[in-house]
């Protein structure tokens, strides 16, 4: 119940705790007192909740009270309301952990029960005063912008949806309401975009220059950053080139070493840590980018030859928006709105330029009255510019596990996050041997950087040849059916599934329904396709039915929708309680291998020599 409890696996628990229930009580109280811990500290409210189901009401006090920190230190609001209902007041411990995590919303919860007062005038109350008042400064233009507040001035990117993916989709059923794949992939898949010249046939010329001109205005952006700052100057193939080739990657802490001593004339001085004159601070190389953008486009213009983009890119100026705000944070942060009513439309603050993710600055392009194809409208593209990585010596082997000992050592803000993201696609055994290997650098939380030791996942031969139309039609997937994976899962699924050099392997056009049906039996994905989008809803569907899927058909249901159940197949619905708890564990419990990749990477990176702009950058949803 305990490795159960940690992982999340409800029914997994539930089973075990009613076996115990009827079988052995003190095992049941072991069962519920270590599996509770395990929920607490790994943010598994669910779990947590059914586990409370067993608790007498006498002992419910004392199992919140001995794990009442350990939910704080999950960061998970759901977790502490369970707690905090079951207590009558907080220890002073947990209400100073709580003020070291800065969670506004968690802080809220504890004030009630808090008999210090320590958190007075902390919370989301504090933090909406903070930042009403930093709008005030910045409308008076009163606040000057500097590497230690530039996190504030920015707009914290959410992924924003341009454009209703399925408005169209009924004109693509047939009469039974089915579409085949390969009419589902070519209506909603982006049309190749051409890097060099448009072909005659292009059917996007306008959209190929765009992304063309997008590529040579980040270039320049690039060339001025690294005039302004010298750290940054020839950010290509190795962007943080002017520190000495002996930067070494500590895995167990998680930072950059460096051998030796700097020359005192080297521009990474400044950039290393005070207290440690040999470890480089990640968050200031990464403030210190995202400073260096926001002010070479205060006053940009665009390159003379992107003729296009003089004419008809607008750059927004940030305009602070007192409803786009992240308040469970500290200091307050603006943030891009994911959803803004109504749908599909952003609040104006969302549509400046310049605007923050944990990997580095994104850029929201608008460019106005576009002539496309006699339809003259706006088109909004938007560009990750990770920020730049750090050269190493050491080839990334599948840290995995170091860097789960790190984060279940150190929970910084935002540790689960980041521990969920780590996934199995260890590919260092393909690597070629290197003078060099990159170390990106990303923000978990608004003051901790920690530095990626791993190549970026998506190579040129993952997503290879039709295994890229798999991808595109896995996306599409998720998007009918709502599922909740990330897209660097089903990168990975891929890339575990299938040869990652192409051979023998490849799936054929007319073969991507079985290899769909294979990949939703991954580790990552089982389960994750069974529902509905709340956009088909919306336009009167009710179910989408992949039974024939195998044979390149998807059907979606107007009516008569049933609600979906996991049918275990082969069992007799009498099955005895063993066998429930049997079936539970092997229906969640799954193979664990090690990888060393955190995260789905920019579609743009400056400094990969082999990251190009392809089909599925840019965007098979036709973002």
């Amino acid at each position: 119940s305990t490795i159960a409890s940690k992982k999340g696996w409800t029914e997994v628990v539930e089973a075990v705790l009613r076996y115990y229930d009827r079988e052995d009580k003190d095992l049941l109280l072991l069962a519920v007192t270590r599996g509770f811990e395990a929920a607490c500290e790994f943010g598994n409210d669910k779990t947590a909740r059914a586990i409370m189901k067993y608790v007498d009401l006498s002992k419910q006090n004392k199992l919140c009270q001995d794990n009442i920190k350990f939910a704080v230190v999950s960061d998970n609001p759901k977790l502490v309301e369970i707690l905090i209902e079951n207590l009558t007041e907080v220890d002073e411990a947990t209400v100073k952990e709580a003020l070291r995590r800065k969670n506004g919303e968690i802080i809220e919860m504890l004030k009630a029960k808090d008999k210090t007062s320590i958190l007075t005038g902390h919370g989301t109350e504090n933090n909406k005063k903070e930042i009403l008042k930093l709008k005030e400064q910045l409308e008076r233009k009163s606040i000057i912008a500097s590497e230690k507040n530039i996190m504030t001035l920015i707009v914290k990117d959410r992924e924003i949806e341009y454009k209703d993916t399925f408005a169209d989709i009924r004109n693509i059923l047939d009469t039974e309401n089915t579409v085949s794949i390969q009419d589902l992939v070519n209506n909603l898949k982006a049309p190749k975009i051409h890097l060099e010249i448009c072909k005659k046939d292009c059917k996007r010329p306008v959209i190929c220059q765009i992304i063309r001109e997008v590529l040579k205005v980040q270039q320049d952006l690039l060339a001025k950053m690294g005039k302004r700052e010298k750290i940054f100057k020839g950010a290509t193939a190795w962007p943080v080139g002017s520190i000495v080739e002996d930067t070494r990657f500590d895995e167990e802490n998680q930072e950059l070493i460096l051998k030796g001593k700097l020359h005192p004339d080297n521009p990474f001085n400044k950039f290393m840590k005070e207290q440690n004159r040999n470890t480089l601070d990640t968050d200031k190389v990464f403030n210190c980018f995202i400073y260096n953008l926001y002010k070479v486009l205060e006053d940009y213009e665009v390159p003379p030859e992107c003729i296009l983009s003089r004419e008809k890119l607008k750059l927004n100026k940030f305009e602070p928006c007192e409803k786009c705000i992240d308040l469970n944070t500290f200091p307050p942060q603006f943030v891009d709105l994911k959803t803004f009513p109504p749908r599909f439309v952003r609040c104006r603050c969302s549509k400046d330029t310049l605007a923050t993710s944990k990997l580095g600055p994104v850029l929201h392009f608008t460019f106005t009255d576009v002539d496309m194809d006699g339809k003259v409208e706006d088109f909004q593209l938007d560009m990750d510019f990770v920020c730049s990585m750090v050269p190493v010596l050491e080839k990334p082997i599948g840290g995995l596990e170091k860097r789960k000992r790190f984060l279940e050592r150190c929970k910084p803000v935002g540790w689960l996050d980041e521990l969920s993201k780590l996934t199995d696609c260890d590919r260092s055994s393909l690597l070629p041997t290197r003078p060099l290997y990159l170390c990106r650098l990303k923000k978990i939380n608004p003051w901790t950087v920690l530095p990626n030791n791993n190549e970026p996942f998506l190579q040129e031969d993952t997503l290879q040849g039709t295994k890229k139309l798999l991808y595109i039609f896995m996306k599409i997937l998720k998007e009918l059916t709502g599922a909740d994976v990330k897209s660097f899962r089903i990168k990975s699924a891929i890339a575990g599934s299938f040869s990652l050099q192409g051979v023998g392997h490849t799936p054929t056009m007319d073969a991507l329904g079985p290899a769909a049906v294979t990949l939703m039996t991954h580790q990552y994905l089982r389960g994750k396709f069974d529902g509905i989008s709340k956009n088909l809803v919306d336009k009167g569907f009710r179910k989408v039915d992949l039974s024939s899927l195998e044979n390149g058909k998807i059907k979606l249901e107007d009516e008569g929708a049933t609600q979906l159940h996991f049918v275990m197949a082969g069992v007799d619905s009498d099955a005895g309680h063993d066998e429930e708890m049997r079936m539970a564990m092997a229906m969640s419990m799954e193979n664990q291998d090690s990888l060393s990749v955190s995260e789905n990477p920019g579609s743009l990176l400056p400094g990969n020599r082999s990251q190009k702009i392809s089909e599925q950058d840019c965007k098979a949803d036709k973002s």
